[in-house]
């Protein structure tokens, strides 16, 4: 607020006239919601004998501790089409790394919601995250792509669903856990971790299951212990370990320890 005095001369007499400036600030607040980066990240819909260890994976991009107020994960029926239960995220948040999971009991490391053995259909299903409330998704709600953040439309050998393709973008496919021939011991999941973007199944691959970390990690290199000594004159001061690589060369040893049992 500025205050500024002006001098006005009238029939000679002066008029001191005050003119009161104020500044005005017009803030626009925008951009996207916190949430906005969340995505289904990786879903197990079978696994061995009685479907006791399924999970899905919410990813935040790795920026961590990202709350998911607002944020609710629908589950629909291929068979008719309508939902069949719904997981309010208010109150929740990814963890360190970014992750989020919901599950069965069993599943390691614990869910951070934890839903009913055999309770995740095989397919031809989906699984859609939005934004809203639990309540705006009761028992048998018709599929919806009204605030649809993200989406995977799955099965195991079962025949494309059309209904249920409406929630992922045109020409995105739905995805066979059954892909790579072993559906009881493989997931769907994003591949690089995290990639293909929302509303897109392209980049997923069937995987060895990996709940709350990083998918499709890098295979264990092909490593041996090719000499080993032990025992040098005097203070056992030249004594090593050599690690081979077949000749390879520049091989990352990320993911490998070397253990000396005594």
């Amino acid at each position: 607020m500025i205050l500024k005095t002006k001098r006005h001369h009238n029939g000679g007499q002066g008029t001191i006239i005050l003119l009161l400036l104020t500044a005005v600030s017009i803030v626009l607040l925008g951009g996207t919601q916190a949430w906005a980066q969340v995505i289904i990240n990786e879903v197990d819909c079978d696994t061995p004998g009685t479907d006791d260890h399924d999970f899905i994976e919410l990813y935040d991009g790795g920026a961590g501790n990202t709350p998911l107020d607002g944020l609710v994960v629908v589950l629909y029926n291929g068979s008719n089409n309508l939902s069949y239960e719904a997981f309010d995220l208010d109150g929740y948040t990814t963890d360190a790394n970014g992750y989020f999971l919901l599950g069965n009991a069993l599943v390691t490391p614990t869910p951070d919601i934890i839903f009913a053995d055999n309770l995740l259909q095989a397919g031809a299903d989906a699984v859609a995250l939005y934004s809203g409330d639990g309540a705006d998704f009761p028992d048998d709600t018709p599929v919806t792509d009204v605030n649809l953040v993200d989406a995977l439309v799955y099965d195991t050998n079962d025949a494309d669903d059309p209904e249920l393709l409406v929630l992922l973008n045109p020409g995105q496919p739905q995805v066979n856990e059954d892909g790579n021939g072993d559906k009881d011991n493989h997931s769907m999941q994003r591949c690089p971790n995290g990639s293909g973007g929302l509303r897109n199944t392209d980049t997923y691959d069937m995987q060895t299951p990996t709940p709350d970390a990083e998918n499709c990690p890098a295979p264990i290199p092909d490593i041996v212990i090719n000499e080993v000594d032990c025992d040098t004159p005097g203070t056992d001061d030249h004594d090593f370990i050599e690690l081979y690589d077949g000749g390879a060369g520049n091989t990352p040893l990320d993911g490998l320890v070397v253990v000396l049992y005594n």
